[in-house]
This record gives structure tokens, C-alpha cells and sequence, in this order.
């Protein structure tokens, strides 16, 4: 497959990907263990939280097996917005992948981003029994949805037709965008915002909290995957989401 990036993403790109993830475990790059997961029902919303003993490892840890950072080559902030050869090799890796990944962008401080040189996220979707991320809830390839049930704060959702191109997704990138800037209007101010994509639906949160204290919400733990290396945290984490979900945004209502 290639693209007018003048990228050419292989065709086994999984295999690939899990030998070069290997190679660099087995130096020691990287560290990686297979999380326990454990789903909590909290106030209707699924959460997973994935246990690891090395989660504390910034930068050098991988919750995923395989991990991807997709970053520009010459410095861009990470508060800018993506544009169309962003979102268009995130895309053309996420169909390229046969098992179903997922693509987060943690915009600006308030998202939850942990560097400040722009870059996407790709790693597999969580294959786990009795979860669901909540933007899958999401129905229409044409109405942007805005209510999905137990969602405290304003979100933006829309499905994705199986044969969407490049330019249709960032076409829908920008509609949500404008949704997303005009709530931070309504809202009285901020930029930063979560991107969630997958090749069913794309979602935009904006976010006014990166979270309290020292615990730190992005894109993903947005959707309802957490990262936890011990009880204590995710007890810690329990006890605030029925109250503090909302305010990492911008609540609802």
C-alpha cells in the first residue's frame, strides 16, 4: 500500500511491528508485561483498569504489545491541531493493521499530553470481556453524537463508514474541531482537547483538567482504559471518577 505521503506501510505490518517491539524488549529498551486487567462499572461507564508492576516508568514502559509513537521530524508543538498528513498516515497505519488499533492525540497541557514535541499514539484495542470503549456507543455516520448515556462532560462523536477515505476522516476531524471550539466558547475559554479514533469512530473531547494532583487523564484513560501499577491507585482512582469525571472536561448540562 502506498500513499501520497510518500510512505510505503508494508503488508505484514503486524508482524513487523511485534518483531521490532521484541527486538528492543529483548535489549532492554523497552519493559513490558502482559497487564491484569480487572472492568469496573463506575456510575454506568465501563472502566478497565490494567495493572502493572513498571506502569511508573515514564517514556521506557509499554502497556501494549506493540506500542507506536507517531511523531513529526522536524518540532511541532504538541498544541497544535493535527493536519491532513497527521491524520492521514495515522489512518492509512490503522487499516493497514489487521488486528483493530486505536489512535489517540492528547492536544495541549490540559489533555493529559506528557511531552511537548507533536505526535499520535497507536496501540491495540483492548480486547477484554465485558468491556466496551463509550464513543462506540455512538450511531450516526452523518449527526455528530453529543449524549451519550453517563457521560459527564461534552464529547463529540461520529461513526465511520467501513470504506472511508483520508480526506473523509479529516473532514470529520474538522467538523468535530469546530464543535469542540465552539463548546470552549460557550465554556468561556481553553484549546486542549483528546482525539480517539478507531476505524468505526472518531471522538473529540475537550478538556479543561489534565486531572488532580499528580493522577493524569489522556486520550485514553478518557475512553476508559487505566493504567494503574498498584491497588492504592486504582482505589484512589475509583473513589474520585463518580465526582471529578466531569470537571476534566467540560461538564455537561
Amino acid at each position: 500500500m502506498v500513499i501520497d505521503l510518500r510512505v510505503e506501510i508494508p503488508g505484514d505490518l503486524d508482524e513487523q511491528a511485534l518483531r521490532t517491539f521484541d527486538k528492543l524488549l529483548e535489549k532492554g529498551e523497552i519493559l513490558f508485561e502482559p497487564p491484569r486487567t480487572d472492568v469496573v462499572n463506575i456510575d454506568g461507564i465501563q472502566v478497565v483498569f490494567l495493572a502493572c508492576n513498571d506502569a511508573g516508568t515514564i517514556q521506557k514502559y509499554c502497556v501494549y504489545r506493540p506500542m507506536l509513537i507517531l511523531h513529526t521530524t522536524l518540532f511541532e508543538p504538541q498544541t497544535d491541531d493535527l493536519n491532513h498528513r497527521d491524520l492521514a498516515l495515522a489512518w492509512v497505519l490503522l487499516k493497514a493493521y489487521k488486528t483493530p488499533q486505536m489512535v489517540i492525540y492528547n492536544c495541549g497541557v490540559e489533555s493529559g499530553s506528557s511531552q511537548g514535541h507533536k505526535h499520535l499514539q497507536i496501540f491495540p484495542q483492548q480486547n477484554c470481556p465485558g468491556f466496551a470503549m463509550w464513543p462506540g456507543k455512538a450511531a450516526s455516520v452523518d449527526e455528530i453524537t453529543t449524549d451519550i448515556s453517563g457521560i459527564p462532560f461534552k464529547h463529540f462523536v461520529i461513526r465511520l463508514p467501513n470504506d472511508a477515505s483520508v480526506d473523509y476522516v479529516f473532514q470529520r476531524y474538522e467538523r468535530l474541531l469546530n464543535e469542540t471550539r465552539k463548546a470552549f466558547l460557550v465554556a468561556g475559554g481553553g484549546s486542549d482537547y483528546n482525539l480517539i479514533l478507531v476505524r468505526d469512530w472518531l471522538a473529540l473531547v475537550p478538556r479543561q483538567s489534565k486531572g488532580p494532583g499528580e493522577v493524569m487523564f489522556n486520550a485514553a484513560n478518557i475512553a476508559g482504559l487505566m493504567w494503574t501499577k498498584d491497588d492504592d491507585f486504582k482505589e484512589r482512582i475509583i473513589r474520585m471518577l463518580p465526582g471529578g469525571l466531569a470537571e476534566l472536561g467540560i461538564p455537561k448540562g
